[in-house]
């Protein structure tokens, strides 16, 4: 897996997406790679997007049983997220930690005040 930097708030890779019904997941691997190389000096989990103009951020679990630079979402997220399925190869960018650790403050804050 190659780590882009893209933007001053994110990181890009390519990844294989594949169906998982238990997703968003990520081969183990590579989300502890992230973890130890981008987010060791934070406590946020890795927030993934899959463009940077349409959908949500996302925190895929580390699971062990996925194949290498994989990551597996539920069908749905295909015509949730416009993911090209003729391709499995896809985009994924990454947000750098300080912009994961505001956004999950923001959304404590908002799941707080009863959004």
């Amino acid at each position: 897996m190659i780590l882009e930097r893209f933007s001053s708030g994110y990181f890009k890779t390519d990844l294989t997406v594949v169906p998982y019904e238990d997703g968003p997941a990520i081969d183990a691997a590579v989300y502890e790679y992230i973890e130890r190389t981008l987010y060791a000096s934070c406590d946020t989990d890795p927030m993934f997007r899959f463009s940077l103009d349409r959908g949500e951020h996302f925190q895929p679990t580390p699971e062990y049983s996925m194949p290498a630079d994989t990551l597996g979402v539920p069908k749905e997220w295909y015509s949730l997220y416009k993911i090209d399925q003729t391709t499995k190869r896809q985009p994924v960018f990454i947000l750098k930690p300080g912009y994961a650790h505001l956004m999950e403050r923001m959304e404590d804050f908002y799941d707080r005040r009863g959004r």
